[in-house]
């Protein structure tokens, strides 16, 4: 009896399998994903491209190309600290590389604020003959000619912006190019370098600075008139006499009442009030609006530092 049980299951199961293999199959057939991955950047065609220093306009922006360096160092404003309150610092490339800097004339044209140093507000990059793509260097903040970070450049305004880019020393640099991510993904405009004028320099381009011959100081008992090259060496100052010293008048060469104005001085013309003096504190000690201390280039130029 178990016997024919278990043969009676067998061949109720070939049944069910033949059945099942005759039904009719109503599902579509499928076909490969051809379609493109979200975001990509394709090719660059290297035959379309824009004159160099004249503006270009694109979604959201017009770019003029104004300058393009190389250099085998780059200067930078001193890290975590603000502005001009420390020395800069310099980033060498790596052995067989150098730095190629592309400086431009920025329009914001879209309709939102851009923050072109710390934000994806524009995507730049480099081309060669062969249209390999070169990406910027991190820290973008922190060249000399950039905006500072978070600095929101509104719509119909304008900025210098440098782009820099580490590349194998002597390549061709062919285009460079730009886009707004938002309004132009991946859409590259392109602008000829092949005709610029490329100014290479033994070490980075340091920002220009305007020093004054002379400057009167005053101290506590008497009144002299320095030059800019007067420098106390190896003399030690105590940190208390820098805390108590008594800040002195500084000539203004730019005719303001409240400081140096010049747009290359970045703590503002009204933040300075005066710099130190250089018998009692270091080259640089600068006294601000606010009541603090700190070092600036401004006053360790003047101060013979």
């Amino acid at each position: 009896m178990k016997k024919v049980l278990r043969s009676a299951g067998v061949l109720a199961a070939a049944l069910m399998l033949l059945l099942s293999g005759c039904s009719p199959d109503d599902s579509p057939p499928t076909s490969p994903d051809t379609t493109a991955a979200p975001g990509a950047i394709g090719a660059v065609d290297l035959s379309n491209l824009h004159p160099f220093g004249v503006p270009v306009e694109a979604p959201g922006v017009t770019l003029t190309v104004t300058s393009v360096t190389r250099s085998p160092e780059l200067q930078l404003w001193a890290d975590g600290v603000r502005r001009g309150s420390a020395p800069h610092e310099t980033t060498t490339a790596q052995d067989g590389a150098e730095f190629f800097s592309v400086t431009t004339t920025v329009e914001n044209t879209g309709p939102a604020p851009m923050d072109l140093s710390c934000g994806y507000a524009i995507d730049a990059a480099l081309f060669n003959d062969k249209a390999q793509r070169y990406a910027p260097v991190e820290d973008l903040s922190r060249l000399i000619d950039t905006p500072e970070c978070n600095a929101e450049l509104n719509p119909g305004m304008s900025a210098t912006m440098t782009w820099a880019f580490e590349i194998p020393r002597g390549v061709t640099m062919r285009a460079f190019g730009f886009f707004h991510p938002e309004l132009a993904y991946g859409d590259y405009t392109l602008v000829d370098l092949s005709k610029a004028k490329t100014t290479a320099t033994t070490t980075a381009k340091a920002t220009t600075t305007k020093t004054p011959k002379t400057v009167t100081k005053r101290s506590t008992t008497v009144k002299t008139t320095v030059t800019t090259t007067e420098s106390v060496p190896g003399e030690y100052h105590d940190p208390e006499d820098i805390a108590d010293a008594e800040p002195t008048d500084v000539e203004d060469p730019w005719g303001s009442p409240d400081g140096p104005s010049d747009p290359i001085y970045p703590n503002g013309g009204s933040e300075i009030v005066s710099c130190g003096d250089p018998a009692v504190v270091p080259p640089g000690t600068t006294f601000y609006a606010d009541g603090t201390a700190g070092w600036t280039q401004y006053c360790a130029d003047l101060m013979g530092g």
